[in-house]
């Protein structure tokens, strides 16, 4: 109680020019340029593919640019299956300000409602610059791809696996 009693004390001390403190610093704030909220909404859905795992599984990836790849294991491509592509966000918001863009996680799990079974998403890839990117909204909307790796277990059960990934931006 001592202490709150000091505290309370040493702010009616201080009151009369933390005011006019506030009210001079308040007038700068004014000239500062408004910014639109920032939205992120996906266009395209992230896709590998439909893929075959092997007898140890392994990793597929899709680069920011759509190339469909195994990066390890031992994992069938099979053509004709669903499409693969990489997500394609559009970003709105202030013409001509950069905003930090990131993963709002460095996993994501992809599950099959039906069997129970999990693969996880990972090395996400914002428009080839990793799991961060700074974009400039040159015109409005800006829309970017987003790529990702596929972890995929020996004997994985087969299914059709859905999940989502947050994603997160703020100006700089």
């Amino acid at each position: 109680m001592n202490v709150f009693k000091h505290s309370f004390s040493q702010l009616k001390k201080w009151l009369p020019f933390s005011s006019a403190l506030v009210t001079f610093v308040g007038v700068p704030l004014t000239s500062f340029a408004q910014t639109a909220p920032i939205a992120l909404t996906a266009t395209t859905d992230l896709s590998f593919g439909t893929v075959t795992p092997g007898a140890i599984g392994g990793v597929v990836q899709i680069s920011p640019a759509g190339a469909r790849t195994v990066i390890s294991g031992s994992i069938s491509l099979v053509a004709g299956g669903s499409v693969e592509s990489p997500a394609m966000i559009s970003l709105s918001g202030s013409t001509g300000f950069q905003v930090d863009v990131r993963m709002g996680a460095a996993t994501f799990p992809l599950d099959d409602p039906g069997a129970g079974a999990i693969m996880n998403v990972t090395n996400f890839d914002i428009d080839g610059s990793g799991p961060t990117a700074t974009i400039t909204l040159t015109t409005n909307p800006v829309t970017f791809p987003v790529g990702a790796r596929l972890n995929v277990a020996s004997g994985q059960t087969s299914g059709n696996y859905v999940g989502t990934y947050s994603m997160i931006a703020n100006y700089l």
